[in-house]
């Protein structure tokens, strides 16, 4: 489930605007190779973004972080060679979130207004894809 807050910011004037990245649905490694796979990762208002991988029920089907992927919240995924017993499919969902640059004032014209710091996301993405590890 993503959430979006569209409310006014006060340093841009306008509604925020969501994270967006371009991962490919299928990423595939060989299991004897080391990996450092950075999300190319993009906020239009110049928001930092932050990834992390799903935590509950609305967020991800399952919520097993793969064993394989260890992953930062700068939005980069690192595998480490394993052995052959770990190749296989693994699902990851991950979380991409837009957290602003300052304090921020977000308006509303019916609920009034409310700050938002830079330890406050404004909008929770989902990303899903499929990480494959082969011999």
């Amino acid at each position: 489930m993503m959430f979006v807050d569209e409310r006014k910011r006060s340093d841009i004037n306008r509604p925020n605007s969501s994270p967006q990245t371009g991962i490919l649905p299928l990423v595939r490694v060989p299991s004897n190779c080391q990996r450092n796979i950075s999300l190319l990762t993009f906020d239009p208002d110049g928001d930092k973004v932050q990834c992390r991988y799903g935590s509950n029920s609305n967020e991800c089907y399952t919520c097993t972080p793969p064993t394989v992927l260890s992953l930062s919240s700068s939005c980069s995924l690192s595998f480490s060679p394993t052995s052959s017993s770990n190749e296989g499919s693994y699902a990851v969902q991950l979380m991409m979130e837009d957290f602003p640059r300052q304090i921020i004032t977000l308006t509303h014209y019916s609920s009034g207004t409310t700050s938002k710091s830079s330890s406050s996301s404004m909008t929770r993405i989902p990303s899903q894809f499929l990480f494959k590890v082969d011999h």
